[in-house]
Protein backbone atom coordinates (compact mmCIF):
# COMPACT_ATOMS: atom_id res chain seq x y z
CA UNK A 1 0.00 0.00 0.00
CA UNK A 2 1.31 3.73 -1.08
CA UNK A 3 0.56 5.59 2.44
CA UNK A 4 2.29 8.53 1.57
CA UNK A 5 1.54 10.20 -1.46
CA UNK A 6 4.83 12.32 -2.64
CA UNK A 7 2.64 16.00 -2.00
CA UNK A 8 1.34 15.35 1.20
CA UNK A 9 4.71 14.20 2.94
CA UNK A 10 6.11 17.78 1.05
CA UNK A 11 3.71 19.43 3.66
CA UNK A 12 5.10 17.90 7.09
CA UNK A 13 8.19 20.37 5.83
CA UNK A 14 5.86 23.53 6.16
CA UNK A 15 6.96 24.92 9.32
CA UNK A 16 4.60 27.69 9.08
CA UNK A 17 1.51 25.32 9.60
CA UNK A 18 0.88 22.81 12.68
CA UNK A 19 0.56 18.99 11.58
CA UNK A 20 -1.97 17.85 13.22
CA UNK A 21 -3.66 14.35 12.95
CA UNK A 22 -6.71 12.80 13.57
CA UNK A 23 -7.20 9.35 14.97
CA UNK A 24 -9.89 7.34 14.24
CA UNK A 25 -10.55 3.20 13.57
CA UNK A 26 -12.00 3.38 10.15
CA UNK A 27 -14.56 5.00 8.11
CA UNK A 28 -16.88 2.37 6.64
CA UNK A 29 -20.35 3.04 8.42
CA UNK A 30 -21.99 6.51 8.00
CA UNK A 31 -22.41 9.01 10.84
CA UNK A 32 -21.56 7.97 14.27
CA UNK A 33 -18.08 9.80 15.79
CA UNK A 34 -16.76 9.29 12.49
CA UNK A 35 -18.63 11.74 10.78
CA UNK A 36 -18.16 13.85 13.45
CA UNK A 37 -14.44 13.65 12.75
CA UNK A 38 -14.69 14.27 8.92
CA UNK A 39 -16.72 17.30 9.42
CA UNK A 40 -14.57 18.95 11.71
CA UNK A 41 -11.39 18.25 10.03
CA UNK A 42 -12.81 19.63 6.50
CA UNK A 43 -13.89 22.79 8.74
CA UNK A 44 -10.40 23.53 9.78
CA UNK A 45 -8.45 26.30 8.74
CA UNK A 46 -5.69 24.69 6.61
CA UNK A 47 -3.71 28.26 6.22
CA UNK A 48 -2.65 27.08 9.85
CA UNK A 49 -3.06 23.23 9.92
CA UNK A 50 -1.56 20.23 7.96
CA UNK A 51 -4.88 17.84 8.54
CA UNK A 52 -4.65 14.19 8.34
CA UNK A 53 -6.73 11.29 8.83
CA UNK A 54 -5.32 8.41 10.14
CA UNK A 55 -7.03 5.08 10.07
CA UNK A 56 -7.18 1.34 9.21
CA UNK A 57 -9.48 2.21 6.05
CA UNK A 58 -11.78 4.62 4.72
CA UNK A 59 -14.31 3.79 2.18
CA UNK A 60 -14.14 5.64 -1.26
CA UNK A 61 -17.67 7.44 -0.80
CA UNK A 62 -15.68 9.11 2.16
CA UNK A 63 -12.76 9.74 0.25
CA UNK A 64 -14.92 11.27 -2.31
CA UNK A 65 -16.88 13.34 -0.31
CA UNK A 66 -14.08 14.99 1.77
CA UNK A 67 -11.44 15.03 -0.88
CA UNK A 68 -9.89 18.39 1.09
CA UNK A 69 -9.03 15.31 3.34
CA UNK A 70 -5.72 13.83 3.19
CA UNK A 71 -6.12 10.08 4.37
CA UNK A 72 -3.76 7.58 5.95
CA UNK A 73 -4.82 3.90 5.89
CA UNK A 74 -2.53 1.15 7.56
CA UNK A 75 -4.92 -1.79 6.74
CA UNK A 76 -5.59 -4.77 8.33
CA UNK A 77 -8.82 -6.21 9.95
CA UNK A 78 -11.20 -3.53 11.34
CA UNK A 79 -11.96 -3.13 15.32
CA UNK A 80 -14.79 -4.74 15.10
CA UNK A 81 -13.53 -7.72 14.33
CA UNK A 82 -11.46 -10.20 17.52
CA UNK A 83 -8.27 -10.90 14.88
CA UNK A 84 -7.73 -6.76 14.97
CA UNK A 85 -7.22 -7.25 18.95
CA UNK A 86 -4.94 -10.10 18.44
CA UNK A 87 -2.80 -8.37 16.31
CA UNK A 88 -2.91 -5.17 18.45
CA UNK A 89 0.90 -5.17 18.60
CA UNK A 90 1.19 -4.69 15.15
CA UNK A 91 -1.61 -2.28 14.39
CA UNK A 92 0.57 -0.36 17.01
CA UNK A 93 3.87 -0.17 15.38
CA UNK A 94 2.03 1.14 11.69
CA UNK A 95 0.74 3.86 14.26
CA UNK A 96 4.19 4.32 15.59
CA UNK A 97 5.33 4.41 11.74
CA UNK A 98 2.93 6.62 10.41
CA UNK A 99 3.09 9.02 13.29
CA UNK A 100 6.86 9.10 12.96
CA UNK A 101 6.60 10.25 9.09
CA UNK A 102 3.91 13.23 9.38
CA UNK A 103 5.41 14.39 12.58
CA UNK A 104 2.62 15.59 14.26
CA UNK A 105 2.91 18.66 16.98
CA UNK A 106 -0.72 17.96 17.92
CA UNK A 107 -2.43 14.02 17.45
CA UNK A 108 -6.64 13.95 17.76
CA UNK A 109 -8.06 10.93 18.82
CA UNK A 110 -11.95 10.21 19.19
CA UNK A 111 -12.58 6.73 20.48
CA UNK A 112 -11.73 3.49 21.06
CA UNK A 113 -9.21 2.16 19.67
CA UNK A 114 -7.26 5.33 18.06
CA UNK A 115 -7.45 7.30 21.65
CA UNK A 116 -5.13 3.93 22.99
CA UNK A 117 -3.32 4.06 20.00
CA UNK A 118 -2.59 7.66 20.24
CA UNK A 119 -2.34 7.36 24.38
CA UNK A 120 0.45 4.58 23.71
CA UNK A 121 2.01 6.89 20.49
CA UNK A 122 2.05 9.84 23.60
CA UNK A 123 3.84 7.45 26.31
CA UNK A 124 6.60 7.62 23.92
CA UNK A 125 6.62 10.58 22.36
CA UNK A 126 6.45 13.70 25.22
CA UNK A 127 6.90 16.46 22.94
CA UNK A 128 3.72 15.97 21.14
CA UNK A 129 0.45 17.00 22.45
CA UNK A 130 -2.46 14.95 22.77
CA UNK A 131 -5.86 15.98 22.39
CA UNK A 132 -8.68 13.66 23.40
CA UNK A 133 -12.20 13.90 22.02
CA UNK A 134 -14.27 11.74 24.35
CA UNK A 135 -17.52 10.82 23.44
CA UNK A 136 -17.68 8.62 26.15
CA UNK A 137 -15.79 6.57 28.06
CA UNK A 138 -15.38 2.45 26.62
CA UNK A 139 -18.49 1.42 26.39
CA UNK A 140 -17.65 -2.65 26.34
CA UNK A 141 -15.02 -1.84 28.91
CA UNK A 142 -16.86 0.27 31.60
CA UNK A 143 -20.61 -0.92 31.47
CA UNK A 144 -21.27 -4.39 31.94
CA UNK A 145 -24.54 -4.29 29.93
CA UNK A 146 -23.06 -3.83 26.88
CA UNK A 147 -20.52 -6.99 26.96
CA UNK A 148 -23.97 -8.90 27.96
CA UNK A 149 -25.46 -7.63 24.92
CA UNK A 150 -22.75 -9.56 22.73
CA UNK A 151 -24.16 -11.78 20.53
CA UNK A 152 -21.54 -14.66 20.08
CA UNK A 153 -21.47 -16.61 23.49
CA UNK A 154 -17.31 -17.28 23.00
CA UNK A 155 -17.09 -13.64 22.39
CA UNK A 156 -18.98 -12.55 25.27
CA UNK A 157 -17.06 -14.95 27.27
CA UNK A 158 -13.68 -13.62 26.42
CA UNK A 159 -15.03 -10.08 27.14
CA UNK A 160 -16.10 -10.70 30.34
CA UNK A 161 -12.84 -12.86 31.42
CA UNK A 162 -10.83 -9.99 29.91
CA UNK A 163 -12.86 -6.86 31.23
CA UNK A 164 -10.62 -6.58 34.23
CA UNK A 165 -7.23 -6.59 32.34
CA UNK A 166 -8.95 -4.16 29.88
CA UNK A 167 -10.11 -2.01 32.11
CA UNK A 168 -6.64 -1.57 33.66
CA UNK A 169 -5.26 -0.75 30.90
CA UNK A 170 -7.79 1.56 30.00
CA UNK A 171 -7.49 3.40 33.45
CA UNK A 172 -3.41 3.46 32.80
CA UNK A 173 -3.36 4.97 29.20
CA UNK A 174 -5.82 7.90 30.48
CA UNK A 175 -4.22 8.83 33.43
CA UNK A 176 -1.04 8.88 31.26
CA UNK A 177 -1.98 9.69 27.44
CA UNK A 178 -4.06 12.99 26.75
CA UNK A 179 -2.66 16.32 27.62
CA UNK A 180 -6.17 17.73 27.00
CA UNK A 181 -9.76 16.07 27.60
CA UNK A 182 -12.93 17.52 25.69
CA UNK A 183 -16.49 15.60 26.26
CA UNK A 184 -18.72 15.69 23.39
CA UNK A 185 -21.58 17.05 25.72
CA UNK A 186 -22.03 18.00 29.69
CA UNK A 187 -23.42 14.74 30.21
CA UNK A 188 -20.24 12.62 28.64
CA UNK A 189 -18.20 14.86 30.53
CA UNK A 190 -19.98 14.13 33.67
CA UNK A 191 -19.55 10.41 32.90
CA UNK A 192 -15.87 10.86 32.15
CA UNK A 193 -15.25 12.42 35.56
CA UNK A 194 -17.04 9.24 37.23
CA UNK A 195 -15.56 6.57 35.57
CA UNK A 196 -11.66 8.28 35.46
CA UNK A 197 -11.64 10.69 38.58
CA UNK A 198 -10.22 13.10 36.41
CA UNK A 199 -11.55 17.12 36.03
CA UNK A 200 -12.10 17.97 32.54
CA UNK A 201 -12.81 21.66 31.86
CA UNK A 202 -14.40 21.96 28.33
CA UNK A 203 -17.15 20.03 26.22
CA UNK A 204 -17.75 20.84 22.39
CA UNK A 205 -21.09 20.09 20.76
CA UNK A 206 -20.77 17.99 17.33
CA UNK A 207 -22.06 20.07 14.55
CA UNK A 208 -24.62 20.03 11.84
CA UNK A 209 -24.59 21.33 8.68
CA UNK A 210 -28.19 23.69 8.58
CA UNK A 211 -27.47 23.71 4.51
CA UNK A 212 -27.40 20.12 3.97
CA UNK A 213 -30.48 19.15 6.58
CA UNK A 214 -33.48 21.11 5.53
CA UNK A 215 -37.33 21.20 6.15
CA UNK A 216 -39.92 20.14 4.18
CA UNK A 217 -43.31 21.55 4.27
CA UNK A 218 -44.98 18.12 3.47
CA UNK A 219 -45.28 15.71 6.40
CA UNK A 220 -46.22 12.25 5.30
CA UNK A 221 -47.88 9.52 8.24
CA UNK A 222 -44.51 7.55 9.30
CA UNK A 223 -42.29 7.75 12.01
CA UNK A 224 -38.64 7.31 11.55
CA UNK A 225 -35.95 5.39 13.43
CA UNK A 226 -32.31 5.53 12.34
CA UNK A 227 -29.75 3.65 14.37
CA UNK A 228 -27.70 1.08 14.84
CA UNK A 229 -29.56 -1.52 15.60
CA UNK A 230 -28.55 -3.07 19.16
CA UNK A 231 -30.44 -3.82 22.30
CA UNK A 232 -29.69 -0.56 23.47
CA UNK A 233 -31.56 1.71 20.99
CA UNK A 234 -35.26 -0.13 22.63
CA UNK A 235 -35.94 0.05 19.03
CA UNK A 236 -38.36 -3.47 20.16
CA UNK A 237 -40.23 -1.20 22.02
CA UNK A 238 -41.18 1.34 19.57
CA UNK A 239 -42.10 -1.84 17.58
CA UNK A 240 -44.58 -2.82 20.51
CA UNK A 241 -45.85 0.35 19.94
CA UNK A 242 -47.10 0.25 16.79
CA UNK A 243 -49.68 -2.25 18.21
CA UNK A 244 -50.95 0.42 20.98
CA UNK A 245 -51.26 3.65 19.17
CA UNK A 246 -54.27 4.60 17.99
CA UNK A 247 -53.35 6.19 14.52
CA UNK A 248 -53.15 3.01 12.37
CA UNK A 249 -52.56 4.79 9.53
CA UNK A 250 -49.16 5.72 10.39
CA UNK A 251 -46.20 3.37 9.21
CA UNK A 252 -43.18 3.04 11.00
CA UNK A 253 -40.14 3.07 9.16
CA UNK A 254 -36.45 2.08 10.77
CA UNK A 255 -32.82 2.79 9.47
CA UNK A 256 -29.95 0.84 10.20
CA UNK A 257 -27.93 -2.18 10.09
CA UNK A 258 -27.10 -4.35 13.66
CA UNK A 259 -27.08 -7.48 15.20
CA UNK A 260 -30.45 -7.28 16.37
CA UNK A 261 -32.14 -6.77 13.25
CA UNK A 262 -33.20 -9.81 12.72
CA UNK A 263 -34.60 -10.20 15.96
CA UNK A 264 -36.57 -6.97 15.53
CA UNK A 265 -37.89 -8.16 12.02
CA UNK A 266 -39.00 -11.21 13.64
CA UNK A 267 -40.95 -9.61 16.47
CA UNK A 268 -42.61 -7.42 13.74
CA UNK A 269 -43.91 -10.35 12.49
CA UNK A 270 -44.75 -11.76 15.60
CA UNK A 271 -47.21 -8.86 15.87
CA UNK A 272 -48.80 -8.73 12.76
CA UNK A 273 -46.88 -5.57 12.01
CA UNK A 274 -44.64 -6.28 8.74
CA UNK A 275 -47.28 -4.03 6.36
CA UNK A 276 -46.89 -1.12 8.82
CA UNK A 277 -43.61 -1.41 9.73
CA UNK A 278 -40.87 -1.35 7.22
CA UNK A 279 -37.20 -2.32 7.91
CA UNK A 280 -34.92 -0.25 5.28
CA UNK A 281 -31.42 -0.89 6.10
CA UNK A 282 -28.36 1.13 5.86
CA UNK A 283 -29.17 4.95 4.86
CA UNK A 284 -27.44 6.78 2.90
CA UNK A 285 -26.27 9.80 3.82
CA UNK A 286 -27.98 11.97 0.81
CA UNK A 287 -31.26 10.30 2.17
CA UNK A 288 -31.01 11.17 5.38
CA UNK A 289 -32.40 15.20 5.15
CA UNK A 290 -35.91 13.68 3.36
CA UNK A 291 -36.57 10.72 5.46
CA UNK A 292 -36.16 13.49 8.67
CA UNK A 293 -38.01 16.05 6.93
CA UNK A 294 -40.92 13.87 5.52
CA UNK A 295 -41.41 12.38 9.24
CA UNK A 296 -44.05 13.20 11.36
CA UNK A 297 -42.63 12.43 14.03
CA UNK A 298 -38.59 10.70 15.01
CA UNK A 299 -37.99 8.30 17.73
CA UNK A 300 -34.93 8.40 19.57
CA UNK A 301 -35.44 6.16 22.75
CA UNK A 302 -32.17 4.82 23.58
CA UNK A 303 -31.30 5.72 27.13
CA UNK A 304 -27.85 7.57 28.48
CA UNK A 305 -26.77 8.48 25.11
CA UNK A 306 -23.45 10.86 25.04
CA UNK A 307 -25.17 13.11 22.36
CA UNK A 308 -26.82 12.11 19.92
CA UNK A 309 -26.57 13.05 15.96
CA UNK A 310 -30.20 11.90 15.32
CA UNK A 311 -31.91 14.43 17.31
CA UNK A 312 -30.47 17.86 16.09
CA UNK A 313 -30.71 16.40 12.25
CA UNK A 314 -34.00 15.90 12.87
CA UNK A 315 -34.40 19.23 14.47
CA UNK A 316 -32.71 20.61 11.62
CA UNK A 317 -35.41 18.92 9.07
CA UNK A 318 -38.08 20.58 11.52
CA UNK A 319 -39.17 17.11 12.96
CA UNK A 320 -40.21 16.99 16.54
CA UNK A 321 -38.18 14.30 18.53
CA UNK A 322 -39.64 11.72 21.06
CA UNK A 323 -37.09 10.58 23.52
CA UNK A 324 -35.75 9.05 26.68
CA UNK A 325 -35.50 11.51 29.31
CA UNK A 326 -31.87 10.97 29.89
CA UNK A 327 -28.18 11.55 28.82
CA UNK A 328 -27.37 14.02 26.58
CA UNK A 329 -30.67 14.58 24.89
CA UNK A 330 -31.58 16.29 27.65
CA UNK A 331 -29.50 18.78 26.14
CA UNK A 332 -30.76 18.91 22.80
CA UNK A 333 -34.21 18.20 23.76
CA UNK A 334 -36.29 20.40 25.75
CA UNK A 335 -39.41 18.69 26.56
CA UNK A 336 -42.77 20.33 25.25
CA UNK A 337 -40.57 22.77 23.84
CA UNK A 338 -39.38 20.94 20.33
CA UNK A 339 -39.98 17.21 21.36
CA UNK A 340 -41.15 14.99 24.33
CA UNK A 341 -39.04 13.41 26.87
CA UNK A 342 -40.18 10.21 28.60
CA UNK A 343 -38.93 9.62 31.96
CA UNK A 344 -41.25 6.09 31.61
CA UNK A 345 -40.37 4.21 28.67
CA UNK A 346 -42.83 1.68 27.71
CA UNK A 347 -44.59 1.04 24.78
CA UNK A 348 -48.27 1.98 27.01
CA UNK A 349 -46.31 5.13 27.60
CA UNK A 350 -45.30 5.89 23.72
CA UNK A 351 -48.21 5.11 22.47
CA UNK A 352 -50.10 7.67 24.48
CA UNK A 353 -47.47 10.58 23.70
CA UNK A 354 -47.90 9.87 20.03
CA UNK A 355 -51.27 9.90 20.03
CA UNK A 356 -51.43 12.50 21.99
CA UNK A 357 -49.32 14.89 19.73
CA UNK A 358 -50.90 13.58 16.57
CA UNK A 359 -54.45 14.18 17.72
CA UNK A 360 -53.66 18.20 19.10
CA UNK A 361 -51.94 20.03 15.95
CA UNK A 362 -51.91 22.84 17.75
CA UNK A 363 -49.61 21.48 20.33
CA UNK A 364 -47.52 19.50 17.72
CA UNK A 365 -47.29 23.00 15.28
CA UNK A 366 -45.60 24.86 18.72
CA UNK A 367 -43.28 21.66 18.87
CA UNK A 368 -42.04 22.19 15.05
CA UNK A 369 -41.65 26.08 15.03
CA UNK A 370 -39.09 25.88 17.49
CA UNK A 371 -37.74 22.68 15.88
CA UNK A 372 -35.56 24.78 13.96
CA UNK A 373 -34.95 27.45 16.24
CA UNK A 374 -32.83 24.89 18.30
CA UNK A 375 -30.65 23.52 15.61
CA UNK A 376 -28.92 26.62 15.00
CA UNK A 377 -27.08 26.59 18.17
CA UNK A 378 -25.56 23.61 17.13
CA UNK A 379 -23.64 24.55 13.90
CA UNK A 380 -20.45 22.90 12.68
CA UNK A 381 -18.84 26.89 12.70
CA UNK A 382 -19.37 27.50 16.37
CA UNK A 383 -17.64 23.53 16.65
CA UNK A 384 -14.74 24.79 15.05
CA UNK A 385 -14.31 27.89 16.15
CA UNK A 386 -14.46 26.56 20.16
CA UNK A 387 -11.96 23.16 18.58
CA UNK A 388 -9.49 25.96 16.90
CA UNK A 389 -8.99 27.96 20.07
CA UNK A 390 -8.17 24.48 22.36
CA UNK A 391 -5.59 24.24 19.25
CA UNK A 392 -4.12 27.24 19.13
CA UNK A 393 -3.97 27.05 23.03
CA UNK A 394 -2.27 23.71 22.71
CA UNK A 395 -0.05 25.38 20.01
CA UNK A 396 1.02 28.14 22.08
CA UNK A 397 1.92 25.51 25.28
CA UNK A 398 3.51 23.69 23.09
CA UNK A 399 6.00 26.43 21.78
CA UNK A 400 6.36 27.16 25.81
CA UNK A 401 7.22 23.87 27.11
CA UNK A 402 10.27 21.07 26.82
CA UNK A 403 9.31 17.98 26.40
CA UNK A 404 9.86 15.97 29.79
CA UNK A 405 10.71 12.19 30.17
CA UNK A 406 9.51 12.01 33.69
CA UNK A 407 5.42 11.21 34.23
CA UNK A 408 6.03 12.71 37.22
CA UNK A 409 7.33 16.20 35.70
CA UNK A 410 4.82 16.26 33.02
CA UNK A 411 2.84 19.23 32.94
CA UNK A 412 -1.18 18.53 31.41
CA UNK A 413 -3.27 21.39 29.34
CA UNK A 414 -5.66 21.12 32.43
CA UNK A 415 -2.69 22.92 34.73
CA UNK A 416 -1.50 25.59 32.48
CA UNK A 417 -4.82 26.97 31.53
Amino acid sequence: MHMYPESLTNNTNNNSKINLVYLHPHFTLSGGAGSVVLESASRLNLDKYNVWILCIRANSEFKSKYSTLSFIEIGGPLSSSPLFWFTFPWVQYKIHRALNRLSPKIIFPNVLPANWWAFIYKLFHKGVFCLWYCHEPSAFIHFSKWIASIPNPLIRIGAKVLNPFLKGIDLFLVSKGPDHVVGNSIFSKKLFEKIYHKHIADYIYPGIDLNYFLPKKAKKRYLFIVSRLTKFKNVDIAIETMTKIKHKEYQLIIGGEGEEKNNLIALSKKLNLSDRIHFIGRVLFKDLPRLYAEAKLVLFISQDEPFGMVPVEALACGTPVIGADSGGLKETIEDNYNGILLDVLTPENLANTIDGLLADSDRYNFLQNNTRKTAEKFRWEQHVEKLEQILDDLTCLHSQTLPTSSAGEKRTFEKKR
